[in-house]
């Protein structure tokens, strides 16, 4: 529900008191009725005329013509029965006079400066008519204080020099100056970069007639000749079409033009900058970047002892750093700085953690035969981490199963051919090594052998060590010691020799040993010279 107030009735006193009253009546489903009322005092007021300050140039130049506004508060509209302007012009310090307007009571007010350095202050009078039985309302607006600018100021700088002061992209980048040139004169704007050494340029010169906002735009490459560093605009003004004014204004507006950024990339072959193995090549390639794109200095910094890096230096200045390694473990860090012409700088730094070459050996004993429990050690160079087993049978990917640790024993139920690997953790990561090898069946038999040296300046002795193996015992050993084919060493298990030895001396000669049992031989290639 939506009340409205009949301004008719209200009392000399710009008000009216009304009360409200709602009732509501409710009526069930049986018929039956339930009521309620509400009521509400409500006391409305009509506001007064208000009469804000006028608007308009407080500081005008000498000659210029200015247009000033009121500014009333009206809310219901009525009608503006009266209104006069008053302006008054300070003849000493606080002595103000009236000034005679040709027009007063023009809404805007049109008056001409004449005079410099001269002060004023503008108000203005209204009047509301009444409305029905609201009696007429007055106001009269805070003074406006003007300062006209003293003699051959023609126009003058209003605002400072604005625009961006952080620049990083190619623009255009526009910079805006207020100047008060009511009296339109042809002025110059004259534009000059000042660089960190105090380097002036001239980057533009033209001329406007323009009131008001003067604005012009530059480049990146403009603003900043000489790359990345810190400048300074400035514009002077003056007036150039004759008219004999000799006064100008300046303003100006500090630059940080550009951007330095350090930076590179590195190619480990694989390896992150948190794990690299001894030895291993890293190369690098320069990335930093400027806006604008000018030359640059570069500055490489490679610390720890220069005998540890490939490079045999602590630092570099070409623009690219060569490929390098290091040859002992360590952490090492890559610093590159770079710096501009204007002597900012910025820099980037990377850390390679270097960690000595992982390896595992592995050593298997146990019966030659099967079925038995082998037992398996790994001993690793630069593993930190546990060891885990897989075992399988030869030529196969499905494991037996697994053991943890580095000792460990594992069943094998048949004769044949099986492979073990180890798996072990360090800081470069896990390393596997693999041993293959071979059970017997109980009743197998395998002439092995293994000799004190397999190559040597002739003449020479070399021995030779049995270590045959066989689920029955062997009944008789023949040997053939100069490969010709020929067995001519023959013993049984009750006349074993003391040593089996030979003398080589045939120069750049190979010859082939053999040892042959009962049952089955075996024969192993062995070079001499």
């Amino acid at each position: 529900m939506t009340v409205r107030w009949d301004e008719n009735r209200a009392a000399p006193g710009h008000n009216a008191s009304e009360n409200i009253a709602v009732t509501v009546t409710v009526t069930n489903p049986d018929n039956t009725t339930v009521g309620c009322s509400m009521n509400s005092g409500v006391n409305v007021m009509l506001p007064d005329l208000t009469c804000d300050a006028p608007t308009g140039d407080t500081t005008p130049v000498v000659g210029e013509t200015e247009l000033y506004q009121r500014h009333l508060g009206n809310i219901y509209g009525r009608t503006i029965s009266a209104f006069n302007w008053e302006m008054e012009q300070e003849t000493s310090p606080g002595t103000w006079v009236p000034v005679s307007l040709a027009d007063s009571t023009s809404d805007p007010l049109s008056f001409q400066f004449l005079q410099p350095g001269v002060n004023y202050r503008l108000s203005y009078n209204a009047t509301a008519a009444a409305y029905g039985s609201v009696p007429d309302s007055s106001c009269t607006s805070p003074w406006l204080n003007i300062g006209v600018y003293g003699t051959g100021v023609g126009f003058q700088c209003e605002s400072e020099l604005t625009g961006p002061g952080n620049l990083t992209s190619d623009g255009p980048h526009s910079y805006s100056i207020s100047v008060d040139n009511g009296n339109g004169y042809n002025l110059q704007y004259r534009y000059i970069l000042t660089d960190w050494t105090g380097d002036e340029h001239v980057l533009r010169t033209t001329t406007s007639t323009t009131d008001g906002v003067f604005s012009q735009s530059f480049s990146l490459l403009e603003l900043g000749p000489h790359g990345v560093g810190n400048y300074t605009l400035h514009v002077e003004i003056s007036e150039v079409g004759g008219a004999g004014i000799s006064h100008t204004c300046e303003k100006s507006i500090a630059l940080n033009v550009g951007t330095l950024i350090a930076d590179f990339t590195y190619d480990a072959g694989g390896w992150s900058n948190s794990a690299v193995p001894v030895g291993q090549q890293i190369c690098f390639t320069n990335t930093s970047s400027t806006t604008p794109p000018l030359a640059l200095d570069y500055s490489w910094t490679i610390s720890g002892d220069p005998a540890h890096n490939s490079l045999g230096v602590s630092g570099s200045t070409d623009e690219d750093l060569p490929c390098l390694s290091f040859s002992q473990p360590g952490s090492y860090t890559i610093e590159l700085q770079v710096e501009s012409a204007s002597g900012r700088t910025d820099a980037k730094s990377l850390t390679f953690n270097v960690y000595g070459l992982q390896s595992i050996s592995i050593s298997r004993s146990g019966d030659a035969f099967a079925p038995s429990e082998q037992s398996f050690s790994a001993i690793g160079t630069n593993i930190t981490g546990g060891y885990t087993w897989q075992f399988y049978p030869d030529g196969s990917s499905t494991s037996l199963g697994s053991r943890s640790g580095a000792n460990v024993t594992f069943p094998f139920n048949t004769p044949g051919k099986y492979r073990a690997e180890v798996t072990g953790m360090g800081p470069l990561g896990p390393t596997t090594a693999m041993l293959e090898f071979t059970l017997l069946a109980p009743d197998a038999l395998a002439a092995r052998f293994k000799a004190s040296q397999y190559a040597g300046i002739g003449p020479f002795e070399v021995c030779f060590t049995d270590n045959s193996v066989s689920g029955t015992p062997i009944l008789t050993w023949e040997w053939d010691l100069d490969g010709d084919g020929l067995y001519e060493l023959l013993y049984d298990a009750g006349n074993k020799p003391a040593s089996i030895c030979h003398t080589y001396d045939g120069p750049g000669t190979q010859t082939l040993v053999r040892l042959r049992g009962r049952r089955q031989q075996t024969r192993q290639h062995l070079p001499y010279l």
